[in-house]
């Protein structure tokens, strides 16, 4: 820690030189095809298509947004003595290159050339804006590294150790996708330090403790049932086309042919996209960065509550419940979801609460009673093992407001058997609590904590005992 503070000082040192030689700043280009949209979609590009470390990609993200807008604040309060558009560059080139070394050659290293030669930069300016970018960019990296520890075997040996019937609570399912072997995929999550949120276990509890899944049996877990049982099993007579399109859109099935440059791989970048198609050309640079940047944190935020509500709750998939049955449904033993998810537990609704906390703080730029449409394009086509659209081109996807994608994703999710009506509607509460905390709190201090990394703490998961009680993954000194 030490020497990364020194490293950091001698870069700012070096600022402070460099700004005796100054020059005006460059306004901001459209935000279409500016600085950092460029960057943003080659991150889109690399992390698709799997060259580099596989984090999901809200922690990436929220890293390469936040480098982008701490080094244009470091520049506006070092002086405009070089560009907006340079500082940029080089914090986005240093995030990059850091969790994507193989594709430095290739295509980081040449968007940079090539971002710099048309910025037509003086040596002074070139040399600022590098020190300022890479130094806020290090900065950040050397204190978020993202961790995946030994959460996830602790989780499958408490699913493991458990045993016995417990009815509403999750477990394996077998002779299904979600058997014993099935891969645990976004608990590290529980690992995450927040940017803004306080501790995520004490935020669930302040702000999300009237959310809870159903007890299992009751009238209102009767009444999740019902919204599922039909609408997300695969063949239920009653699907239709469209439906299956639906269900597909929202990891139903896998796709071919994207352009992952302007449709991106999933919900998170779904969401960067829309913020590209729906702000106004006249937007600045700062304007879209900082946006940017709010929506990145907003969503890492979403995923890190959402992630302790699931290994809190711990609350059974629907493949589970209805396979299993309780005291008030007989047991459907052959009953298949249009599609498997990850194995996690299912309350609240991960996908919706990821898209609501994306959706707000879109939202959030035009007004609350604004209506602002939108469209993603580049949306490729379902592989041919897509069992409800098997091939089907997917066109464009327009919204007409930023609500209609909400409402989109709540459906998909139901239709293909991924969730109940209830935990969708709790998962979009959340994503709004947590993005309206993200808007309200922004830019200003919050606490780094007192402990040392996770990886140097005890793990404890506990699953709960009976159904509704909250033990989430928690760590001891």
């Amino acid at each position: 820690m030490a020497r990364r503070g020194v490293q950091f000082a001698v870069a700012m040192l070096h600022v402070a030189l460099v700004l005796l030689a100054c020059a005006p700043s460059a306004q901001g280009a459209l935000p279409s095809d500016n600085i950092s949209v460029q960057w943003n979609r080659l991150f889109q590009q690399i992390f698709c298509t799997g060259n580099g470390q596989r984090f999901e990609p809200s922690i990436l993200q929220a890293h390469l947004n936040l480098a982008q807008w701490h080094a244009l604040v470091a520049l506006k309060h070092t002086g405009t003595c070089t560009t907006e558009e340079a500082v940029v560059a080089y914090a986005s080139f240093t995030v990059l290159v850091n969790y994507f070394p193989a594709s430095s050659e290739s295509d980081i290293d040449p968007l940079l050339a090539k971002q710099i030669k048309a910025l037509g930069l003086t040596k002074s300016q070139k040399k600022l804006a590098k020190s300022l970018g890479e130094a806020v960019a290090k900065r950040l990296i050397g204190t978020r590294q993202p961790l995946k520890e030994f959460l996830l075997e602790d989780i499958h040996n408490a699913v493991a150790a458990r045993g016995g019937d417990h009815p509403g609570l999750w477990d394996y399912i077998p002779n299904t996708p979600h058997n014993v072997t099935a891969p645990l995929i976004t608990h590290y999550y529980n690992l995450e330090q927040p940017f803004i949120l306080p501790d995520p276990i004490e935020f669930v509890k302040q702000y999300l403790g009237h959310l809870k899944p159903p007890k299992v049996p009751s009238d209102e877990w009767d009444a999740s049932y019902a919204s599922l049982v039909d609408l997300g099993r695969i063949d239920w007579p009653g699907r239709t086309k469209a439906m299956n399109f639906t269900a597909s859109l929202y990891y139903g099935c896998n796709k071919v042919n994207v352009t992952y440059t302007t449709a991106g791989c999933n919900v998170d970048l779904f969401w960067i996209q829309a913020a590209f198609d729906a702000l106004p050309a006249t937007t600045s640079l700062y304007d879209a960065v900082t946006l940017l940047a709010k929506m990145s944190v907003a969503l890492h935020e979403a995923q890190l509550v959402i992630m302790v509500m699931k290994d809190g709750y711990y609350f059974w998939r629907p493949a589970q419940a209805f396979r299993t049955g309780d005291e008030r449904h007989a047991p459907f033993p052959n009953w298949t979801p249009y599609a498997y998810t990850f194995f996690d537990p299912e309350f609240p609704s991960g996908m919706v609460g990821v898209t609501t906390a994306g959706a707000t703080v879109l939202q959030s730029f035009f007004g609350e009673n604004a209506t602002v449409p939108f469209t993603v394009y580049g949306n490729g086509a379902f592989d041919l093992a897509c069992p409800g659209s098997p091939g089907v081109v997917i066109p464009p996807r327009h919204y007409d407001s930023i609500q209609a994608a909400i409402e989109e994703t709540i459906l998909g999710r139901i239709y293909s058997g991924g969730h109940y009506n209830s935990s969708t509607r709790d998962g979009e509460i959340v994503g709004r609590t947590v993005a309206k905390y993200v808007l309200k709190h922004w830019a200003k201090r919050t606490p780094s904590g007192v402990q040392p990394d996770t990886e140097y703490l005890d793990v404890f998961v506990e699953l709960p005992a009976k159904q509704q009680e909250f033990l989430p993954v928690h760590y001891e000194v």
